[in-house]
């Protein structure tokens, strides 16, 4: 399991990741502590995304 911060560290190079996508807009935390972000498309749809590492 990972400790808090390696899990932190995981959480944002995975939000960078997906805001190098070309059709991402923006990625925002949303319940982030339990690792839920929301992703805009450029299309104007959105997105739930869950990060965590595997169990």
């Amino acid at each position: 399991m990972m400790d808090e911060q390696a899990l932190t560290r995981f959480r944002q190079r995975a939000v960078n990741a997906l805001e190098e996508l070309d059709d991402v807009g923006e990625v925002w935390p949303d319940q982030a502590d339990r690792g839920f972000y929301r992703v805009e498309l450029l299309d104007g749809s959105d997105l739930d995304v869950q990060i965590r590492p595997a169990s």
